[in-house]
């Protein structure tokens, strides 16, 4: 609540025989500043402002000029629960208590008062300056109130300024980082002469887990709207832009500066800048005027906010492929398709390559298979590959002897792959009988000696005569 003190009998007598007419305005004191010679009484800020608002006695009928130079009047007389519209400016008595003499009023208002004149019976007004506060001009106040004395209307002061209104619309683009993958169901195979594998490949495509995608070209851009809709002339002196955190930013004007808007006019001023980070900041307008214009400036503010999806994409596309390369062919690069940010990622490419036939007596011994997976980005041409090797034996057909090992995996049963020299031994391969023990030669292979001598020659005796009915000599080679 505010409440008005009366003035004491010694300030009445200062002004005896002085109506509510007659004679001048005592002058004012300075807004914010207190005549010592007019009784006050500090005004507890009500919910809807947040600071103490101390008000000035003055007499006579003031006008809002009178007082507050500069700003424009909107008087309600009698007070009642009402509304009053002028220069499109309007203002709201909320409430009156008590409706037969009222004593204490709320008010709203559609734009920031510089202060509000209150007449509590014929000896004197009090000004509520709003100016003064730091917080600056206020919409609304509730429990202006006097000491009991009625209200006999109310004035209520603004300065009339130019409608000040700004965009800020944000941009950035992202380029996302790819990776691939590539493996194998085989890294190493031992195969014969002439004899083939199929070996499966799967190829993943992915967006890199430490770094899927990079955001950059940050920048805000908008327009800064200014109209005039006062029945007075305005001169625009400048408009300026600045975001904070950043500093100012060149703005450019559909009018020439200084410029006038009548009463309707109004005039758009852009501005466009790049920006370090996404950082959130905000963006301010301000709109100055000449001193010799009736209609001050204002100022707007917009927030400058990223959110998460980009503008512009970069690379959010690739293409993939694989260069199919099988032993005694000449690589060929093998496109295999695409995959997107949008896909389900990784994305998976699987085929099946035979690796073999080596035939040439040059490739007995080690080989190694090198097959290649690659993709290329859509924009930047941003490019990764990776690699599946397998390492394969080949037993020179004559003059090297193989390890029993060897024999004992690769027969018909495996788990190696198959050694057609198995036929060798006869139509039975593996399952022909080995002399009188009852068994077959698989069956002896896979029977751990175990400390009897029999089974450990029987395994000598066994790869000797496999590697002499496949042509190797049988003396091995030094």
């Amino acid at each position: 609540m505010r409440k008005l003190a009366l003035l004491p009998l010694a300030a009445l007598a200062l002004y005896a025989g002085c109506g509510e007419n007659a004679g001048s305005p005592v002058a004012p004191a300075p807004r914010g500043a207190l005549d010592s010679a007019d009784p006050v009484v500090d005004v507890p800020a009500g919910p809807d402002a947040p600071r103490t608002h101390i008000p000035f006695a003055t007499y006579n009928n003031p006008t809002c000029s009178d007082l507050l130079p500069g700003t424009i009047e909107i008087k309600i007389e009698p007070v009642a629960v009402s509304s009053k519209t002028e220069n499109g400016v309007t203002v709201w008595i909320t409430r009156v208590d008590p409706t037969s003499q009222a004593t204490e009023i709320d008010w709203h208002a559609s734009v920031p008062m510089d202060g509000v004149l209150l007449k509590s019976g014929s000896d004197g007004h009090f000004l509520y300056n709003y100016a003064a506060d730091p917080d600056g001009p206020q919409l609304a106040d509730d429990g202006l109130e006097t000491t009991g004395q009625a209200i006999s209307h109310v004035s209520f002061c603004f300065t009339p300024r130019l409608n000040v209104s700004k965009t800020a619309v944000t941009r950035f683009s992202r380029t996302y980082n790819w990776d691939i993958a590539k493996t194998g169901d085989q890294d190493s195979l031992t195969l014969s002469p002439g004899q083939q594998f199929l070996v499966n490949y799967d190829i993943s495509v992915f967006l890199d887990a430490a770094n899927p995608s990079s955001d950059h070209g940050w920048a805000v851009q908008g327009e800064i709207q200014v109209s005039n809709p006062w029945n007075l002339t305005a001169i625009v002196s400048s408009v300026s832009d600045a975001i904070s955190g950043f500093g100012a930013v060149a703005v450019s004007c559909s009018e020439s500066l200084p410029a006038t808007l009548t009463q309707g006019e109004s005039m758009t001023c852009t501005y466009s800048t790049a920006l370090p980070d996404a950082s959130s900041r905000t963006n301010t307008a301000t709109v100055a005027v000449g001193a010799a214009s009736a209609v001050q400036g204002n100022t707007a503010t917009a927030p400058v906010a990223f959110d998460s999806s980009p503008d512009t994409e970069f690379d959010e596309c690739i293409q993939v492929r694989d260069d199919n390369a099988t032993p005694g062919n000449t690589a060929d690069d093998v496109a295999l398709g695409s995959a997107c940010v949008t896909d389900s990622l990784p994305k998976h490419f699987q085929f099946a390559r035979n690796v073999g036939p080596f035939s040439n007596p040059g490739q007995c011994g080690d080989n190694r298979v090198t097959n290649v997976a690659s993709f290329v980005s859509n924009d930047g041409g941003d490019s990764g590959s990776d690699d599946h090797v397998v390492d394969v034996y080949v037993p020179c057909p004559t003059g090297c002897t193989l390890t029993q090992g060897y024999w004992k995996t690769h027969s018909d049963r495996g788990p190696a792959p198959y050694d057609d020299a198995w036929q060798n031994l006869g139509p039975l391969q593996e399952d022909t009988p080995f002399f009188i023990s009852g068994r077959t030669w698989y069956q002896v292979f896979w029977t751990p000696p175990a400390g009897n001598a029999y089974y450990n020659l029987a395994h000598q005796y066994m790869a000797a005569k496999l590697n002499q009915l496949n042509g190797a000599a049988s003396t091995p080679a030094a």
